[in-house]
């Protein structure tokens, strides 16, 4: 009789295998739509960005929620009814904890709608470098290099992708991890700079980083300055920020997962919430001083939030008693679209059966005569 623990390693495997097998499908089939649609994108760039690749990279989120649902692993959400704000334009801030982050962000996400497809990410630059990262140049995401040398040329970088890439595409939201990197790197420097400056000393979050906040809500709404004279802003009206959207992800017993260990299921089975609070831009203040007063006064909150979600076990929807624009939610969980989850499966299945016999051998006969004639 197989063991216990034997049928557990093989669930490991066979999830493994699978979630391989899906990227192996998927990375490479929305690679080549993108370079096939190509001419759609150049010359019909509205038509590519509002109907064909936002849904592209909607299905691939299907996908990741589907990976997470599939291992016991759910999605409670709470906060602010983000309905009636989904087509608008939205800065995203999120805490950041683990790896895990963004799969469950995604997994939140996914069911809203095509919407989820008209993201800008903007992540660290070793993510470039891995097959998320992949996806993501073509979907024209940022990559920001992290530390202190060269903080300032990657703003300015930050500006001009939000000037020639995220306001040609239509995009709508743009996620941001203010805290600049995962909670257990930054923790410590943080509470040394919180002691240092007379700042509150935070435990579940870090202190964030107003950088790519005050570059993306100047660039997108905020009128600028040269010699105390307004300049003309270059955002048309209907294209500035309307909303920002504060995101705080909680994980049971503060033991925020790894996604490596979420897609091969080794966690049991949990529910992680999310917890939505909505801001009109208007609200949201222009100089530097006010904006960190702002931005720290939310991950104050956020602090309150989690420390009161994993001491007493208490809701963030019942620690949150503020009073804003939107009608807010019950705790509810996010359900799968399953019929979606295996349309989604099959539409890459069929596209990667087709692109192998139609391009992918062919290369690889190109690429082998090559070698050949090299070695």
């Amino acid at each position: 009789m197989v063991s216990k623990k034997v049928l557990e390693y093989m669930r490991y495997f066979l999830r493994i295998l699978f979630i391989t097998f899906a990227n192996l499908i998927a990375i490479p089939a929305y690679i080549v739509y993108a370079l096939l649609l190509y001419p759609i994108k150049k010359y019909y760039p509205e038509f590519y960005w509002t109907h064909v690749e936002p849904r592209l990279f909607q299905a691939l989120l299907g996908m990741v929620a589907s990976w997470l649902y599939s291992g016991g692993y759910k999605v409670i959400e709470s906060g602010d009814d983000l309905t009636s704000i989904l087509d608008k334009e939205a800065l995203v801030l999120v805490n950041h904890q683990s790896t895990s982050d963004v799969p469950i962000l995604m997994s939140s996400m996914y069911p809203k709608g095509v919407a989820c497809g008209s993201m800008t990410w903007v992540m660290d630059y070793i993510f470039k470098f891995t097959n998320f990262g992949w996806i993501s140049y073509f979907h024209e995401d940022f990559f920001i290099c992290q530390g202190k040398d060269g903080r300032d040329e990657e703003l300015v970088k930050l500006k001009k992708h939000m000037l020639n890439s995220y306001l040609p595409t239509g995009k709508k939201w743009i996620v941001v991890f203010p805290e600049g990197g995962f909670l257990y790197k930054r923790r410590k420097s943080s509470q040394q700079y919180a002691k240092k400056h007379n700042f509150p000393v935070l435990e579940h979050v870090t202190l964030p980083r107003i950088g790519a906040v005050k570059v993306i809500t100047d660039s997108l709404y905020h009128d600028t300055l040269q010699n105390g004279v307004k300049k003309e802003s270059l955002v048309p009206a209907e294209r500035k920020l309307k909303w920002v959207i504060d995101i705080t992800i909680g994980y049971p017993d503060r033991d925020s997962l790894s996604f490596p260990g979420m897609m091969a299921g080794i966690y049991s089975p949990r529910q992680i919430h999310v917890h939505y609070r909505a801001y009109p831009i208007t609200e949201v203040p222009h100089d530097s001083n006010h904006l960190q007063t702002w931005l720290y006064d939310r991950y104050i909150e956020k602090e309150e939030f989690l420390e009161q979600y994993y001491n007493n076990k208490t809701s963030m929807n019942d620690t949150d008693k503020e009073i804003r624009h939107l009608p807010r939610l019950s705790e509810q969980e996010i359900k799968e679209d399953y019929h979606g989850i295996v349309f989604i499966h099959i539409f890459y299945f069929i596209s990667s059966y087709v692109f192998w016999h139609a391009i992918y051998l062919h290369l690889f006969t190109v690429i082998g005569f090559c070698f050949s004639l090299i070695f």
